[in-house]
């Protein structure tokens, strides 16, 4: 559960692993959360996309490449 703002959107809309409800809006944030809970199927389902995400984003292979790029780009300055 996100709010629709700023990051949230982007991470939820690409990985499909998130709802959305409006910020600072309590009932918004209850529905949504009323969603999940009424659904156990597609709180697993959101669950396992949101792993996915993370392991396929953020993964230790993937963050030594990047941090390599960057130091090799560095030295060549």
């Amino acid at each position: 559960l996100e709010p629709k703002t700023g990051v949230f959107v982007e991470l939820a809309e690409a990985s499909g692993a998130g709802l959305l409800y409006e910020p600072n809006t309590p009932a918004a944030l209850a529905e949504t959360l009323g969603q999940v809970i009424s659904s156990p199927q597609k709180a697993i389902e959101l669950g396992q996309r949101g792993r996915q995400a993370v392991e396929s984003q953020f993964n230790i292979q993937q963050t030594c490449r990047s941090v390599l790029k960057l130091m090799e780009g560095v030295i060549r300055l």
